[in-house]
C-alpha cells in the first residue's frame, strides 16, 4: 500500500505543473518517451556501466527484486527514505510551478 501511494504522490507531483502547460496529447507521448528511456536504461546502458540486477532477468522481475530489496529495510529506514523522495519531489514540483505560473499569460 505503500508503495502504491508514493507512486501516486509522484504522479500527482509531476503531472499537475505540466498540465497547465501542456495539452493532454503531450502526456501521451511523454510517457512513451519516458518509458522508452527507461527500457533503454536498464536494458542497455547499467549493463555496461556494470549496474546490473541480473542479465537473465526481464523487467518486470528486476522491478519486483527492488521493491523486495525497499521491503528488507526496516519500517523507519523505508518510511524516512519515503519521506524525503516525496518532500523533494513536491518541492520541485512547487518550484516548476511557480515558474510556469510566473511565464502563463492569463
Amino acid at each position: 500500500a505503500l508503495l502504491i501511494v508514493g507512486l501516486v504522490l509522484l504522479f500527482v507531483s509531476f503531472y499537475f505543473p505540466f498540465s497547465y502547460k501542456f495539452k493532454g496529447q503531450y502526456f501521451l507521448n511523454g510517457t512513451l518517451v519516458i518509458g522508452a528511456a527507461a527500457l533503454l536504461v536498464t536494458n542497455f546502458i547499467l549493463p555496461k556501466l556494470g549496474l546490473v540486477i541480473d542479465d537473465r532477468m526481464n523487467i518486470g522481475e528486476k522491478i519486483e527484486w527492488i521493491v523486495q530489496k525497499l521491503f528488507t529495510l526496516q519500517d523507519v529506514q523505508l518510511y524516512g527514505l519515503i519521506a524525503i523522495v516525496i518532500i523533494v519531489l513536491y518541492a520541485c514540483s512547487w518550484l516548476l510551478s511557480i515558474r510556469i505560473y510566473s511565464k502563463k499569460v492569463f
